[in-house]
């Protein structure tokens, strides 16, 4: 297989949503992370002085593209098929949803907000400033504890 290049931007998290992040997940001592939606914040995302890493996605092709981008091997890359997540007892302090891609699945980023609010005290969602995710998010969050936001990411806390 042909390594393709992952990068910020088209599509993939911008670099100053990625430092925002990043900055978030070092002051906040984040070590277990659930990330459903893989990849260039992945590759990102192993790279952090974390404990676990599992990745879930519904394309096996482009879990193999960010499987060879990756530098450590011990982050467990998971495809799934929608709607099935699959099943993980773990509970995480940051779940990081970009995915589906609500242009093809409303419903599908609507239900990852949905088992993400079961398994984290922390949530960060991509992709907010499109029309659909947004709408998605008001859903599920009925009243949003915005912990952070820039460009297309926001967090927000998962605790009541």
């Amino acid at each position: 297989m042909k390594k393709e290049i992952l990068q910020f931007g088209n599509g993939a998290i911008r670099e100053n949503e990625w430092n925002m992040l990043s900055k978030f997940i070092d002051e906040n001592n984040i070590k277990n992370i659930l990330e459903i939606g893989c990849g260039y914040s992945t590759i990102l995302l192993s790279k952090k002085d974390i404990n676990k890493l599992i990745s879930l996605d519904t394309n096996k092709k482009w879990i193999e593209i960010v499987r060879s981008n990756l530098s450590r091997q011990n982050i467990e890359l998971i495809e799934y098929n929608y709607p099935d997540f699959p099943n993980i007892e773990d509970s995480f302090d940051l779940v990081f949803v970009d995915g589906p891609a609500s242009s093809k699945y409303y419903e599908g980023r609507k239900h990852s907000m949905v088992f993400a609010q079961k398994k984290a005290k922390f949530i960060a969602i991509h992709d907010y400033s499109r029309k659909e995710e947004r709408k998605a998010i008001d859903e599920v969050f009925k009243s949003l504890l915005v912990v952070d936001r820039i460009g297309s990411l926001i967090i927000v806390s998962n605790q009541k």
